[in-house]
């Protein structure tokens, strides 16, 4: 009688431990957990320790909250004088709205990373490849003004947007090099040319 007692005391506090266990919910510093029933959104779930209803109460998913650091692959653009280039962008962003992130968007990420790259391209687009060399931070400014707006419909925020190397094709380099030693030359033929006009009138006036 005894052993039997003592089998359903274990038998009760193995049932209590696994209601516990599968009821309760830890939610980390830094995110939250999107909770749905029978796929439906119900709540989100703030960082701490929460009971659900098993079978009635599911997480969905869990969100980061933190900023988040991301490269994207190098692309190709054409600016204006027609010269490809290949140009990446590193994006630091925060999730804002989860259930924006959560259910508006298949994949909130993947559109950001579109509209980041589609935007970047219609920069470049409108320079020239000088300004595109030398104007990394008005593309930097351009960009981020042109998306932020458009990522907050994903739940996104922007933190920071930068474009990385910018890669040109040899031939560009050599023909690019080949230009500024031809304007070189032709600085210093006008300055040897206006050289040796001061020269000559100054010699002309010391005869007078």
């Amino acid at each position: 009688m005894i052993i039997v007692q003592i089998i359903l005391i274990v038998l009760v506090i193995a049932i209590v431990i696994w209601l516990l266990a599968s009821t309760a919910v830890i939610v980390r510093q830094g995110e939250v957990k999107v909770v749905e029933s029978f796929g439906k959104y119900v709540k989100t779930l703030e960082p701490g320790l929460h009971f659900l209803v098993p079978i009635l109460y599911t997480v969905r998913e869990r969100v980061s909250l933190k900023q988040i650091p991301l490269e994207i692959e190098p692309q190709s653009a054409i600016t204006k004088d027609n010269v490809i280039v290949q140009i990446d962008e590193a994006i630091k962003y925060h999730v804002t709205d989860v259930r924006a992130f959560v259910y508006d968007n298949e994949n909130s990420v993947v559109s950001m990373i579109q509209d980041a790259q589609s935007n970047l391209r219609g920069i470049i687009g409108k320079m020239d490849l000088n300004e595109v060399l030398n104007g990394t931070e008005e593309i930097n400014v351009a960009l981020f003004t042109s998306i932020k707006d458009i990522t907050a419909g994903y739940g996104l925020a922007i933190d920071r947007i930068n474009i990385g190397e910018i890669k040109v094709s040899q031939e560009i380099i050599e023909s690019m090099n080949k230009l500024i030693t031809a304007s070189r030359d032709k600085e210093s033929m006008i300055t040897r040319a206006q050289g040796e006009k001061s020269s000559a009138v100054l010699s002309a006036e010391a005869k007078d």
